[in-house]
């Protein structure tokens, strides 16, 4: 018997999507053993409001980055830095020597140049006129 092949409806998408994930990460570990991911967060708030912060998770022995948001107010003044400096600290804690990011070319890139991050690959023109890079920093 040979599978169909159809497209989902939004309803069918998130347990697709659910199991596609369980599927893969039991593949993965078949090659790479048990591992977790931990969810890792900090923030920056300002009476109680957030400005801005950086989450990702630690996995592998590495840090990876998701997402970065500064508030317009905040930024250009050292606030991503310690953001940075505090995610670094606490992946390091939880077992990474590594990091990674994806960010874009009217985003971030000169900010993780200057943390010590390389760009290793770069999408051009992913939108127009916008590039997807991404970076690494190799020690933590």
């Amino acid at each position: 018997m040979s599978p169909t092949i159809s497209v989902l409806d939004e309803s069918e998408i998130k347990p697709s999507n659910e199991w596609l994930r369980k599927e893969l990460k039991a593949l993965n570990q078949k090659v790479l053993g048990e591992f977790k991911s931990v969810p890792i967060c900090v923030v920056a708030k300002v009476d109680e409001e957030l400005v801005g912060g950086i989450g990702g998770s630690v996995h592998l022995g590495w840090l990876s980055i998701d997402i970065t948001y500064i508030a317009e107010q905040f930024r250009g003044q050292g606030l991503g830095r310690q953001l940075i400096t505090e995610i670094e600290e606490e992946g390091r804690r939880l077992g990474a020597e590594r990091a990674y990011v994806e960010t874009a070319s009217f985003q971030a890139e000169g900010f993780y140049e200057k943390l010590g991050y390389i760009a290793w690959g770069r999408f051009t023109d992913f939108a127009p006129g916008v590039d997807r890079i991404f970076m690494r920093k190799d020690r933590l």
